[in-house]
C-alpha cells in the first residue's frame, strides 16, 4: 500500500493494526523520523524495540528475517526499528517478505530514498506492507502545528503570530516537543500585580583560601 504525505495522518492508524512492514522515507528526515514514531506509538502491541542500521543489514540480509520472527527474551512481543540509507535494506526486505510466517512490525527509517526506490517498488503493491514519501512542511502546515501546540499547552495564539514562529523555527516534528520552551511563560500575559522576576548573573564560583591552624607551643 502507497500512501502520501496529505493521507499518512488518517491511513496510519489503521496501518499500524493490519500491515506489518513499513517503508518510511522522503526529503525531509525530521518528518521520515516524526512518522515512524507515530507507527510505533499505534502499535497494539509494540513490546520490546531492536534497532537495528542498514549498513548491518546489508552484510546480512538474513538477520532482518530472524530478528523479525523470533522471539524476545522475557517472551513478550517486539517491534523492529531499521535506520537505513537509499536501498541498503533490499535484499534483506527481500528475505523477509519470502518467509512463509508472518513477521513482527518491522518499520524502515530511509534517508535518501524515494518511493521509486527498489524497496519501495519491493513492497508498495503489498497489502501487508504501507510506503510513506514526506516532503518538507510549507509554512501553512508549520504555522497549523505551531497554532495546535499552544492550544494544548493553554496558550492560544492568532495566525499572525503562528505565523511568525513558523517561519522561524522551520519545521517542528513531535520528537522535538519536549524541547520546546513552554508556550504559557512566552505568551501567557502576567496577572496585574505580580512584579517582574529579576535574573541575576551568575558569578564564578571561587573556593575560599584554607586557614592554616597554628602550632601551639
Amino acid at each position: 500500500m502507497k500512501a502520501t504525505q496529505r493521507d499518512f495522518a488518517n491511513l496510519a492508524p489503521r496501518a499500524a493494526q493490519t500491515m506489518r512492514v513499513f517503508f518510511l522515507c522522503g526529503t525531509d528526515d525530521a518528518s521520515v523520523q516524526d512518522a515512524a514514531f507515530r507507527i510505533a506509538s499505534l502499535l497494539p502491541d509494540a513490546g520490546e524495540r531492536v534497532e537495528l542500521t542498514g549498513a548491518e543489514l546489508k552484510r546480512d540480509p538474513v538477520r532482518l528475517g530472524d530478528e523479525a520472527r523470533s522471539t524476545s527474551l522475557f517472551g513478550d512481543t517486539r517491534h523492529i526499528w531499521v535506520r537505513c540509507s537509499g536501498d541498503e535494506v533490499y535484499d534483506a526486505v527481500e528475505n523477509l517478505i519470502g518467509g512463509d510466517v508472518a513477521p513482527c512490525p518491522v518499520i524502515i527509517q530511509a534517508a535518501n530514498a524515494s518511493d521509486k526506490a527498489r524497496t519501495a517498488k519491493l513492497l508498495e503493491k503489498r497489502e501487508d506492507a504501507l510506503v510513506a514519501m514526506f516532503y518538507p512542511p510549507d509554512l501553512a502546515s508549520v504555522t497549523a502545528s505551531v497554532r495546535q501546540m499552544a492550544d494544548a499547552a493553554g496558550a492560544p495564539m492568532d495566525r499572525e503570530l503562528a505565523q511568525r514562529i513558523a517561519a522561524a523555527v522551520g519545521s517542528i516534528p513531535v520528537w522535538q516537543r519536549p524541547k520546546l520552551p513552554n508556550w504559557r511563560s512566552i505568551w501567557m500575559p502576567r496577572p496585574s500585580g505580580r512584579a517582574r522576576p529579576r535574573w541575576r548573573p551568575l558569578r564564578r564560583w571561587e573556593p575560599k583560601p584554607k586557614r592554616m591552624a597554628l602550632p601551639h607551643w
